[in-house]
């Protein structure tokens, strides 16, 4: 809530959580309510003459690991529109408004707003020419997940004590809410002792020109593999990434300011002994939908109707706005007009 000494100013969004995927609209009211003294004529400052709101959005960076002192914000997007004024009762006026993001590759929310480095986007109310009101929303990009990303890669690591790790990953693509599949074989010649086995998803994102930050999306400890000298050990894991909450997709933007969001699984072996654990890092790719054809073409039927994708979806009766998985069948009767991102670059 905003307010000066003659108003109280409320932006409503057209959803609980402010959160905007490129090319959405962003919509709601801006509700304004005029404090009036009765002893004092205050008419000027209560009329409403002029009322606009901007959605503005910024990179924002400290020059600490530069040879450039201070803070560095570089605009990404500015758009303003008027409103109209409705007046609803007496000293209670409303504002419908509608903005359309038009770059479906903006850069990702990161960071808290005024937190550095971040990247930043908020409404931002004028009355009668004088600044009232902000309010922070969260915008992230389309990242669409390409057939290539769906193939399934091996990865591997040693030590110097001939324990020998080999596995497979079911694919390098992924989106929220679908399961990370693994199937790992270790060989143990000389029975060390293998402690336990944790698995890690890691978000890693840098701003501007200083050093990455990271934070843990999911982490757990194989529950198959612990306290085991076994020669040969053969293990299939999956883990689910969360679907609960927004993530921010892969990206990155180097014109304008370097925004560069990357995920990795990592695998950690802790085995007994000094400098003989394992750890295996494997870069993924995480969007926010798959391409409409985005399956191998030797993939039978059952196999494609595994292929999901989240999908936005208006409840006609409350207006709200959630997200279910749908099915590649589903999909390919809905026409995207989106421009198609490659995240595989």
């Amino acid at each position: 809530m905003g307010n000066n000494n003659s108003r109280v100013i409320n932006i409503n969004l057209d959803r609980l959580e402010a959160v905007y995927y490129g090319s959405e609209t962003i919509s709601g009211n801006v509700s304004i309510y005029t404090l009036k003294d009765n002893n004092v004529d205050d008419t000027k400052n209560t009329r409403l003459e002029n009322v606009n709101l901007i959605l503005l959005g910024e990179i924002s960076y400290d020059g600490e690991h530069s040879n450039n002192a201070g803070t560095f914000s570089i605009p990404v997007i500015s758009a303003k529109v008027k409103l109209p004024v409705i007046k609803e009762k007496q000293e209670h006026y409303c504002c419908l408004f509608q903005i359309n993001l038009d770059d479906d590759y903006l850069p990702p929310t990161l960071n808290e707003p005024y937190k550095y480095p971040h990247v930043r986007y908020y409404l931002k109310v004028i009355v009668n020419d004088e600044k009232s009101y902000e309010k922070s929303i969260t915008i992230f990009p389309i990242v669409k997940i390409l057939e290539k990303s769906l193939t399934s890669i091996i990865y591997g690591g040693n030590n110097r004590k001939e324990m020998e790790i080999k596995g497979t990953l079911n694919k390098l693509g992924y989106i929220p809410g679908e399961t990370i599949i693994s199937k790992i074989e270790i060989k143990n010649p000389r029975t060390i002792l293998l402690k336990y086995i944790e698995i890690f998803l890691i978000e890693y994102y840098q701003i501007g020109v200083g050093p990455s930050h990271n934070e843990n999306i999911l982490h757990i400890v194989l529950p198959g593999i612990m306290n085991t000298t076994n020669e040969f050990i053969s293990e299939t894991f999956s883990v689910s990434i969360p679907a609960y909450k927004h993530l921010c997709p892969s990206y990155e933007k180097r014109d304008g300011g370097r925004v560069h969001v990357y995920h990795v699984l990592k695998i950690q072996c802790k085995i007994e002994g000094l400098c003989s654990n394992i750890n295996i890092t494997i870069p993924i790719k995480l969007g926010t939908e798959l391409l409409q054809d985005a399956y191998p073409p030797s993939y039978d039927v059952s196999e494609k109707k595994q292929i999901m994708r989240r999908r936005k979806v208006v409840d006609k009766i409350t207006g709200k706005i959630f997200f279910r998985q749908s099915s590649v069948d589903e999909v390919e009767s809905t026409k995207i007009s989106r421009r198609m991102i490659d995240i595989s670059k």
